[in-house]
C-alpha cells in the first residue's frame, strides 16, 4: 500500500490541477477574441473555423485515451505528459508562420487539453475524500467561470497591446508552475499493482476514437451554417459511426482488458447519468451558441451587453453548483438532478413561449435561472459517478462521462444551429438588426430553438427520474490511501 498522501502534497497538488483547469478553460475563451487578427496576420481569415475546429476535434478524440492511460499509469505521470503536450502546442501556435501550421499546432494542444480535464477530476478524486471532493468540486466550477468571463477581455487586452502570439505564450509559465505543483505533491506516490498489470487496448481505443471522428466530421459545419459534407456525406458518416460503435461493444464485450470496461458502461448508474448529462449539454450550450446573436439581432443589444447575459448565466451556474455540491453531501442525488434539470426545462419553456415579446432583464433572469439549473446536477453527477466506481477505473470513468457531455454540447450546437437556420429569414441581417419588423423575426426563429431545448431537457429529466441510490458520503474522518 502506498503511503498516504500529507495534507501539504494535497494542497499542492490540488492547486496544481485547478491551475491546469484554468489555462484551459481560459484558452477557449481568450483565443476566440485573438483568431481574427491571428488568422488575419498569417493569411488566412477564411479558414478561421478550421482553426477552432482542430483543437476541438483533438480535445473531444483524445479525452477517453486519456482516461485510459489515468488508469495504467497514474495521475501524476499522465498529468505531467498531458500538460507537456498541452505546453507544446502553445508555444508552436505562437511561432507558426501561415496558418496551416496555426491549424496543425492548435490539433496538438487540443490533444494536451483532452487530457487536463479528465486527469484533474480523477486526481481530485483520488488523493481527497469523498466528503472532500464536494469542496473540490466548488472550486472547478468557480475557476471555470472566471476564465469564461475574463477570458474574451484577457485575449482583446493582449493582443492589441502586445501580439496574438502572446495569446499562447503566456500559457506557459503558469503551466509550468501547475506541473512543478502536481510534481512536488504527488512525486513520493506508487503506482497500485492493479495498475501496472494493465495493458493499453489498441484496438478498442482506434474503434472508438474512429467513431467519434466520424461523428464529428457529419455534424461538422462550415462558418454559413451548412454542413460540411452536405446531407448525403453527413449520412454516410452517420452510419460509419454506427458501424464502428457496434464493432466497439462487440470488442469490450469478449476483450480480457478492453479500452473501457464493459462493467462501467452496463453500470445503471453511468447510463442514466450519462444520458441525462449528454441531454442537458445539447440543450445547454446549443443555445448558448447563439445567445450573443439573438442578443443583437433580436434586442437590439451591444455586443459587449450580449456578452453580460452570458456572463449573468455563468453567475447563476456558480452560485448552484456552490449549493448544489454542499446538497450532495445532505440530500439525494436522484433529487437534485430531478430539481435542477427540471429548473432548466422551466427556463427554456418561458422563453419558448415568452420570447417574441420579451424584454432584457426578463430574457437574462431566464438565462441565470437556465445556469441555476445546470449548475444544480452539473458536479454532483459527476461526483456520484466516481463514487460507484472503482478507484481503478476512476480514470475510465470520468473522461467517458466528460466525453458524453462534450458530445452533448457539440451535437446541440449543430442541431440548433441547423434549426435556426430553417427558420431564419434570409433577408434579416446576423447580426446588427435595427427594426422591430426584423427583431420580430429573428425572435420567431430562435424561438423554435427554445422549444427544442425544452423537449430536449425533458429527456434529461426522464433520464435521471429513476437514477440509482449512491450511499451518503462520509465525512472526513474516513481516510482514503488513494493509490495514485
Amino acid at each position: 500500500m502506498p503511503p498516504e498522501i500529507s495534507p501539504k502534497a494535497k494542497t499542492l497538488a490540488t492547486t496544481g490541477v485547478i491551475l491546469g483547469v484554468f489555462l484551459a478553460a481560459i484558452e477557449s475563451t481568450a483565443i476566440a477574441t485573438a483568431m481574427p487578427t491571428a488568422t488575419t496576420a498569417l493569411g488566412g481569415i477564411a479558414l478561421i473555423h478550421y482553426v477552432f475546429a482542430a483543437y476541438s476535434l483533438a480535445t473531444v478524440s483524445t479525452i477517453t485515451v486519456w482516461g485510459r492511460l489515468i488508469d495504467i499509469w497514474g495521475v501524476r505521470i499522465s498529468y505531467l505528459i498531458g500538460c507537456s503536450i498541452f505546453l507544446a502546442g502553445s508555444a508552436l501556435c505562437g511561432i507558426s508562420q501561415n496558418v496551416y501550421h496555426l491549424i496543425f499546432f492548435r490539433l496538438i494542444q487540443g490533444m494536451g487539453a483532452g487530457a487536463i480535464f479528465p486527469i484533474a477530476m480523477t486526481t481530485l478524486s483520488s488523493i481527497h475524500t469523498e466528503f472532500k471532493r464536494a469542496k473540490m468540486q466548488v472550486y472547478v466550477s468557480m475557476v471555470w467561470a472566471i476564465a469564461s468571463v475574463i477570458g474574451p477581455p484577457v485575449g482583446a487586452y493582449v493582443t492589441q497591446h502586445l501580439s496574438w502570439r502572446w495569446v499562447f505564450y503566456l500559457n506557459l509559465p503558469a503551466g509550468l508552475i501547475s506541473i512543478g505543483l502536481v510534481e512536488s505533491g504527488l512525486h513520493s506516490y506508487l503506482q497500485g499493482d492493479d495498475v501496472q498489470r494493465r495493458s493499453f487496448d489498441r484496438k478498442g481505443s482506434a474503434l472508438l476514437v474512429g467513431a467519434i471522428l466520424a461523428l464529428l466530421a457529419a455534424i461538422a459545419v462550415n462558418k454559413s451554417g451548412g454542413l460540411v459534407v452536405g446531407i448525403k456525406g453527413m449520412l454516410g458518416l452517420a452510419a460509419l459511426t454506427a458501424v464502428l460503435l457496434v464493432l466497439f461493444f462487440r470488442h469490450i464485450a469478449t476483450s480480457p482488458n478492453p479500452f473501457i470496461p464493459g462493467h462501467i458502461v452496463k453500470n445503471p448508474f453511468f447510463i442514466r447519468a450519462g444520458a441525462s448529462n449528454f441531454f442537458m449539454c445539447m440543450a445547454m450550450f446549443g443555445s448558448f451558441a447563439f445567445v450573443p446573436l439573438f442578443c443583437q439581432a433580436g434586442l437590439g443589444q451591444s455586443v459587449a451587453e450580449a456578452g453580460h447575459t452570458l456572463t449573468l448565466s455563468m453567475l447563476g451556474w456558480v452560485t448552484s453548483s456552490s449549493f448544489a455540491a454542499q446538497a450532495y453531501l445532505r440530500y439525494p442525488l436522484k433529487t437534485l438532478g430531478r430539481i435542477g434539470i427540471f429548473v432548466m426545462f422551466l427556463s427554456f419553456a418561458y422563453l419558448a413561449w415568452r420570447l417574441t415579446t420579451i424584454t432584457i432583464w426578463p430574457f437574462r433572469l431566464s438565462m441565470f435561472t437556465m445556469g441555476m439549473g445546470m449548475g444544480i446536477c452539473f458536479a454532483p453527477t459527476l461526483l456520484g459517478l466516481q463514487s460507484v466506481l472503482a478507484r481503478r477505473d476512476l480514470g475510465t470513468g470520468t473522461a467517458t462521462f466528460q466525453l458524453l457531455r462534450n458530445l452533448g454540447g457539440l451535437i446541440g450546437v449543430t442541431v440548433m444551429g441547423t434549426l435556426l437556420a430553417m427558420h431564419w429569414d434570409r433577408s434579416v441581417p446576423l447580426a446588427g438588426a435595427s427594426t422591430l419588423a426584423s427583431q420580430s423575426l429573428v425572435r420567431q426563429a430562435m424561438s423554435k430553438v427554445f422549444m427544442t431545448d425544452a423537449f430536449i431537457t425533458l429527456a434529461g429529466l426522464w433520464s435521471i427520474w429513476n437514477l440509482p441510490h449512491t450511499p451518503r458520503p462520509k465525512d472526513d474522518t474516513v481516510i482514503l490511501a488513494a493509490k495514485v
